[in-house]
């Protein structure tokens, strides 16, 4: 099966897909966040000396779906150590779009489609509210990565695939958002349109 990919940078024909990596770029953060989220009285603020603030919305989700991970679905690929590809061109187009910038959007294969984990993005999406109090929003979100990891879909799911670092190949780039950035060298666009996001 094809999958798209929405790239924040041009990538040549041969060249690996490189995952998310949130993981390592986050490290330090995670490491000071972790034991907040996860020790016995939950906090989802941190008194910085000069006043309290909130976590980074992003850093908690990610850090509770990937300790539900590592708990109940370590069979999974994590989503900081993937490759996140769509199912539809439209579905690529639309992440771009959201979160920018990602112009060029990919065709891809994968060598192993039981390596690939199908799952709805909108659980992560609906972030964390860290107002919250902070125990009913941690066990909400980790009901939400529960449904994740067991693939489960919302009425308007938005589905991501997960596929592990080195597991999917470039294919030719089909669609470029941004018509002054420049084709990769060696690539063209294809003459037919996408189809339009519905």
């Amino acid at each position: 099966m094809k999958y798209f990919y929405a790239s924040r940078s041009p990538i040549l024909l041969g060249q690996q897909i490189r995952p998310w990596g949130f993981g390592t770029q986050c490290q330090p953060q995670i490491a000071q966040v972790r034991p907040l989220l996860l020790g016995p009285t939950p906090q989802l603020a941190i008194d910085q000396g000069s006043g309290v603030q909130d976590l980074n919305p992003v850093l908690v989700i990610e850090v509770v779906f990937e300790d539900v991970r590592l708990a109940e679905f370590a069979g999974r690929p994590s989503r900081w150590d993937s490759v996140h590809l769509f199912e539809l061109e439209a579905d690529a187009v639309e992440f771009a779009l959201k979160y920018p910038p990602r112009p060029y959007i990919y065709e891809v294969s994968v060598s192993d489609a039981e390596l690939v984990l199908r799952a709805d993005q909108i659980l992560v999406n609906e972030g964390a509210n860290t107002q919250a109090d902070p125990l009913t929003e941690i066990n909400q979100m980790r009901d939400r990565a529960r449904k994740y990891w067991s693939g489960h879909l919302t009425r308007n799911s938005f589905i991501e695939v997960l596929v592990p670092a080195g597991q999917a190949s470039l294919g030719r780039l089909v669609r470029l958002l941004d018509r002054r950035i420049s084709v990769p060298t060696g690539q063209s666009l294809p003459t037919r349109e996408a189809r339009p996001i519905s």
